[in-house]
């Protein structure tokens, strides 16, 4: 697909003459990062990331498409690759030879295609949208990235028909924001590898996945949808997942509703077993909020996760905790520059320790909550946040504060944010004490379409060496 993907690029920039006659924009970020970690037996890893992002978007390509009365199908073509590699990874790391350092999927130099597609939107007096390659679906289910063909029919009475199918894309987020941080975790082969030693590697194969949703918008204040997505059309599905959310948004009072549904078809085929253990539904989130009075906004919102795991790496686990909260969430605007907040949550746990690690308080298994204050005027802003939680007998009590400044008419954008958090874990031996960290960030306009970052991140204590880490950021708008 990046081969594909370069080499339709590098036809249109040659075509020159056409596209003065369309619009058109070519754009860039080149990302630099470097970081180290403590590895478990004590030893420095160094990280030294250097990432090329490169967007190229033409639209109104057909004749006379870019003319304001003009009544048809509009063509465009839009790319995102990305070049990257990791100039701190030791060849010990790289080895097969080597077990004890090797890293399964780790390269100094990753190249993809993001996504690559070609689109039509407006055919038959704009009933439908077509858009066909490698893209990115956002859902009422969630993202997902594939090859393959979409279609979008405009119904009437504000409903939409969306549909797509094709090969999902195997590898990484559909995103591929995470692309900083190649660790070399993935679901690759087995090839020339050790099942002994790598008996994790699962070998991926090409899955067709089908998706479609229907949704309903007959004005600014109501807002719905319900979707399916099969994944595995090609054999047995490997997950089947149905999604429905709601919104309304009035003067005084405002709702949200999601549901998603994954009842684990890689483990059973029985869905009806599935709504009967209660392990149908994935995500739930429902918020109600009413203003009593102007600039005051009070609501209570219930959040159920249950984690689906991909089983591409057992680092899933640690990022992906069950959990059922109930908060509550109040915010008072004063005048037009200060907003204050407080919020709260009770956290239930099915079989858990509980807020003291007994079974005595299994049903309830955290709880937390804070204070928060943002002012904001138009060259500068100041915010700060205080937290307190507890969980599965951990505490962290903590203060964040930071804020950013502009200078020369906001042409230079001056950041600086602090944090301060006491830890209490009796699941890693005890107190780790406190934990303190800043970040500093920069970013300065050099000329129009042109622009630098720059962050440098450091914290330090709970028992462990300072963590330093920088990134830098290069956005160009090229052609334009």
């Amino acid at each position: 697909m990046t081969a594909r993907a370069s080499f339709l690029i590098l036809v249109l920039s040659a075509q020159a003459g056409v596209l003065r006659a369309v619009d058109h924009q070519i754009s860039s970020e080149l990302w630099a990062e470097g970081y180290s970690i403590r590895a478990a037996d004590g030893r420095e890893i160094a990280r030294r990331n250097i990432v090329e992002d490169l967007h190229m978007a033409v639209w109104n390509l057909l004749p006379g498409s870019a003319d304001p009365w003009y009544d048809g199908p509009h063509l465009s073509v839009e790319l995102n690759l990305q070049l990257g590699g990791d100039w701190g990874v030791e060849r010990v790391e790289t080895r097969r030879s080597e077990p004890g350092r090797y890293t399964p999927g780790l390269q100094n130099l990753d190249a993809r295609a993001v996504f690559a597609f070609v689109s039509v939107n407006g055919l038959r007096d704009g009933a439908f949208d077509v858009r066909a390659g490698r893209q990115i679906r956002l859902d009422t289910i969630g993202f997902t990235a594939h090859d393959g063909v979409e279609l979008v029919a405009h119904l009437p009475a504000g409903f939409a028909l969306s549909s797509f199918i094709g090969r999902e894309v195997q590898g990484g987020r559909p995103l591929g924001d995470d692309s900083l941080e190649m660790d070399g975790v993935d679901n690759g082969g087995r090839d020339d590898i050790d099942d002994a030693w790598f008996a994790q590697r699962t070998e991926p194969t090409p899955t067709l996945a089908f998706g479609s949703e229907l949704s309903f918008v007959p004005d600014r204040h109501f807002d719905g949808a319900v979707a399916i997505r099969l994944l595995g059309l090609n054999g047995r599905p490997v997950a089947r997942t149905w999604g429905g959310r709601l919104s309304t948004h009035h003067e005084r009072i405002r709702s949200s509703l999601l549901v998603i549904a994954n009842p684990l078809f890689d483990r059973r085929d029985d869905l009806s077993a599935a709504i009967r253990e209660g392990s149908a539904v994935t995500e739930a989130e429902a918020s109600i909020e009413v203003s009593p009075v102007a600039s005051l906004w009070v609501g209570v919102e219930y959040l159920l996760y249950r984690p689906v795991f991909s089983a591409d790496s057992i680092f899933n686990i640690f990022d992906l905790i069950p959990r059922r909260d109930l908060g509550l969430r109040a915010e008072q605007r004063l005048g037009e520059r200060l907003t204050m907040a407080a919020w709260s949550y009770i956290r239930f746990e099915e079989r858990s320790g509980g807020l003291t690690g007994h079974e005595a308080d299994a049903r309830v298994s955290g709880a937390g909550g804070g204070l928060g204050a943002d002012y904001q005027r138009t060259v500068h802003r100041l915010s700060v946040r205080f937290n307190v939680q507890r969980e599965w007998g951990a505490g962290r009590v903590g203060v964040e504060t930071g804020g950013w400044r502009g200078l020369f008419d906001n042409r230079l954008l001056l950041g600086l944010r602090a944090s301060f958090w006491h830890v209490d874990d009796a699941l890693m031996g005890g107190a780790l004490g406190n934990i303190a960290g800043w970040v500093m960030s920069a970013r300065y306009a050099i000329a129009s379409g042109a622009q630098v970052l720059g962050e440098l991140e450091n914290y330090f204590g709970g028992g462990q060496g300072p963590r330093l880490s920088a990134l830098l950021i290069l956005q160009l708008d090229l052609w334009k």
